[in-house]
This record gives C-alpha cells, structure tokens and sequence, in this order.
C-alpha cells in the first residue's frame, strides 16, 4: 500500500508529465514550412553538372529544431538521374526562416537517353523531390517538397562559353505527390 507522501510524489509526476505533454502538443508544435527558394548549376564539366538546391524552413515554434539529414530525388524527362541522402547538421532557430543549401551532382551518363529529346526543344525539364528531415521534441519529423522546372539550352550555351558564372534554374510550380518508379 502506497503512503501519502508517495501518492503525492507519484501525482505530481504524472502531473509535470501532462504538462510536458501538454506544452508539445496543446501550446501547438505547428510543422515547420519548407520551400524551395532556387535551384542553381554551379559547375559543368565533361561528365557532370553541379546544382545546389537553396532551401528554406520556416520555424513557427517556440523552440529550436534541427535538421538531421535532406533526401533528394531529380528527374530529368522522368528519368531519375539523382537519389542521394544527404547528412546535414543545420539549426533552424525558432520563430524565424532558415536557409541551407544543398548540393547534388548530376551525371550525363544518366540522362542520356532523355537529353535526346532537348534537341528539338529550348529547355530541359526537371522534377525535385527534397525531402528534409528534422529532429523535433515530439521525435522525428519529415517534410517533402516538391518541384518542377526547366533549364533553358541557350542559358546552358552562355554558361559553358564562360558568359555566365552561375546558371539559374526555374522553379514556376509545386507539384502534387508523384509516383516514383
């Protein structure tokens, strides 16, 4: 049989655990909101090309989060050229909007077959899946996001000829979920 003074330290227990609970959940952890701001082609060489994906996470939260790690998925004609996860250590300060980049490497050898289609036409097409996986205190969460863009040939010409040092990519639209073969 449990004394009073037990009870009471086993009441107030449960009690400060409600409010841990209640402080994650009742005062509203809202999910952070992540965007892709740009995409970029930072280097070309003969057998690949360098992007770097700027995203942004938007923190809502009384409390810092942390990002642990960002899968990304591209596809260039429905060819999917990149499937990498990507280790990342970047804190995303509370009640404020961070930025981080994130680079991925593009062979030519992998999209070969679907380069044939740009001869006759001014852009190449892409699809970006990141998703960004953060740690927060009620366990792991993770968010995808989701893209869709064009390289245009001639800004492609420019940057190889050197007129360019960095090649912008355009990214008009989101996208809903799309099945990945």
């Amino acid at each position: 049989m449990m004394n009073t003074r037990n009870a009471r330290i086993l009441w107030l227990f449960v009690l400060i655990l409600c409010a841990a609970a209640f402080s994650l959940a009742g005062c509203g952890f809202k999910e952070p909101e992540v965007t892709l701001k740009n995409a970029k082609v930072k280097a070309v060489s003969m057998n690949k090309m360098k992007m770097i994906f700027k995203v942004a996470v938007k923190n809502p939260n009384k409390i810092d989060l942390r990002v642990k790690r960002v899968d990304v998925i591209v596809k260039i004609y429905g060819k999917k050229v990149v499937g990498e996860k990507i280790d990342r250590a970047v804190l995303i300060t509370k009640k404020k909007t961070s930025t981080f980049e994130v680079p991925v490497s593009i062979r030519f050898k992998d999209f070969i077959d679907p380069a044939i289609n740009t001869l006759e036409k001014k852009h190449i097409e892409y699809w970006a899946q990141i998703t960004v996986k953060l740690d927060t205190p009620a366990g792991a969460l993770k968010i995808p996001i989701q893209k869709t863009g064009a390289i245009r040939i001639e800004d492609i010409e420019g940057f190889l000829k050197g007129k360019r040092s960095e090649l912008n990519v355009e990214v008009p639209l989101d996208i809903g979920p799309i099945a990945l073969n």
